[in-house]
């Protein structure tokens, strides 16, 4: 084994053993069967494998990350336990179905990525990481939140998505510290009240469950700035969820909504209600900061109001009843993209060429003549229409 000894280094190497050296490394390292003793890692470094090596009296000054990936070591976890340094482990899409018991010894753990396996429980032994901040367990198989991760109390990111979860423990509540909670995709009917009590939260994705209903407590959760319903089975909302003045996104689409008892977002800036059954933007309220509204796929017969959102860069309109296009559609001066598909049109206003700015015009399945598909082109000679 070649020994190097006290030297500053931007690379480190396999069957080496480095003494009293300084690396200034990059990412992405595989080594094996190397030591390090009374060594110093100035900048953040990851490993890609570390198979039969040794730290010791190592100083990491940033990150000490490793990502492993277990189709190069059969069925079995490398021996990376005695790692205590790490700070980042990533083992994600390796087929797991269990952790071992001596995670616990990698106390320094901040970020535990597992997304992309098997798993369905979590050992006892990870409640023991106090310092997790970041835990990811998406794409696995839990059926119910593991009660290990309730006593890792200074959580901030948690995701859950694509799992089995058809409910969560009333204990979700004791992660006070959470700001972003990923629940996407998963069986979720109900939710407990105590996850209105985490005030921290900034984002919260429920995309994809089997909600019914939002209660009134989600006014609680005034630090959103994101928020994901898509795709439940929401047919109302309660009027507290105006509360959340500091919503930037909000997403709606895919539920059962015919109006929406808007408060005012000042900072909203996009909003998604595709696939609802809104009939009229008086049934919506929209507010004035949004950049980009996605409204296809409603019943819109028309867009009485529109005008006042000009703001918005990006509007998509396809696959509702509108037959036509009001006048003051070209108050919107700031529109980049308006989708227009299936709307069952036969022309448009002069009034679309005061739209400068616009790069993409989609006006497909509609019936337009030939006539009109000629002058509308004349009307926007920068802008890319698709009949």
């Amino acid at each position: 084994m070649k020994i190097i000894k006290g030297q500053s280094l931007k690379n480190i190497k396999s069957k080496t053993r480095y003494e009293g050296c300084s690396f200034y490394c990059d990412w992405g390292y595989k080594i094996t069967q190397s030591s390090f003793y009374n060594c110093s890692f100035r900048v953040g470094v990851i490993f890609l494998n570390l198979s039969n090596c040794n730290f010791e009296n190592c100083n990491f000054s940033e990150e000490f990350v490793l990502i492993l990936e277990l189709s190069s070591w059969g069925k079995r976890l490398p021996d990376i336990f005695n790692i205590s340094k790490l700070t980042h482990l990533s083992l994600e899409n390796n087929k797991l179905t269990k952790l071992p018991p001596e995670i616990e010894k990698l106390s320094q753990l901040d970020c535990l990525q597992l997304s992309k396996n098997k798993l369905s429980e979590l050992s006892s032994e990870i409640g023991r990481l106090i310092n997790l901040t970041h835990l990811d367990l998406e794409d696995n198989e839990f059926i119910k939140l593991p009660s290990e991760i309730t006593e890792l109390e200074n959580l901030t990111h948690l995701y859950l998505s694509k799992n089995k979860l058809s409910e969560l423990t009333p204990e979700v509540g004791r992660l006070v510290n959470l700001t972003h909670l990923d629940l996407e995709d998963n069986e979720l009917e109900e939710l407990p009240p105590e996850i209105w009590e985490l005030s921290t939260l900034t984002l919260l994705d429920l995309h994809e469950n089997r909600l019914p209903e939002i209660p009134p407590e989600i006014g609680r959760l005034v630090n959103l700035t994101y928020l994901d319903l898509e795709d439940n089975e929401l047919e109302e909302l309660p009027p507290e969820i105006g509360k959340l003045v500091n919503l930037t996104h909000l997403d709606l689409g895919m539920n059962y909504l015919e109006y929406l008892p808007f408060g005012h977002f000042p900072k909203l800036t996009k909003l998604i209600l595709n696939c609802n059954y809104f009939s009229s933007l008086k049934r919506i309220n929209l507010p004035i900061s949004l950049i980009e509204l996605d409204l296809s796929s409603n019943m819109l017969l028309e867009l009485e109001g529109v005008d006042q959102l000009s703001s918005l860069k990006k509007l998509d309109l396809s696959h509702n009843d509108l037959t036509e296009i009001p006048v003051n559609i070209g108050k919107l001066q700031n529109l980049t993209t308006l989708n227009l598909e299936c709307c069952g049109l036969t022309k448009l206003p002069i009034e679309i060429k005061q739209l400068s700015f616009l790069s993409q015009l989609n006006l497909k399945e509609n019936k337009i003549d030939r006539k009109t598909r000629k002058k509308i082109k004349h009307w926007l000679p920068t802008t890319k229409v698709i009949f």
